[in-house]
């Protein structure tokens, strides 16, 4: 799980630096498109485009990461079930007593008062 969160926290660094170049760029294009200088304008235009480059093939191969990890994880969840049915059973019954219990406790107009009331 540790590490789960040390790729997730990687990634998100990551993304949020290419972000932040991808924004520096389309300044920089907005500056030299302003100032109307055609070798200026070219170049931040080059670096931005290569910059949506960039950021897209990212996104998409973080997505297909993400993709596949959550298609694992059904995998693994399903072939627990079909192994240990009765135990998925059992568990899916206390999760459904204990949605049932605080549901009512809502419903009932809050039997469980908090504070001194």
């Amino acid at each position: 799980m540790n590490d789960a969160r040390t790729t997730l926290s990687h990634n998100q660094a990551q993304l949020a630096q290419d972000f932040k170049t991808l924004l520096n760029d389309a300044e920089e294009l907005l500056r030299h498109a302003s100032q109307g200088g055609d070798e200026g304008f070219n170049n931040a235009r080059e670096r931005l485009e290569k910059s949506l480059r960039t950021a897209r093939r990212e996104f998409d191969s973080r997505e297909h990461a993400l993709l596949d990890r959550a298609r694992h994880a059904g995998r693994a969840a399903d072939l627990y079930m079909h192994r240990h049915p009765w135990e998925s059973i059992s568990v899916a019954a206390v999760l459904g007593l204990m949605a049932g219990i605080v549901l009512a406790g809502r419903l009932a107009g809050g039997w469980i008062k908090s504070g001194g009331e």
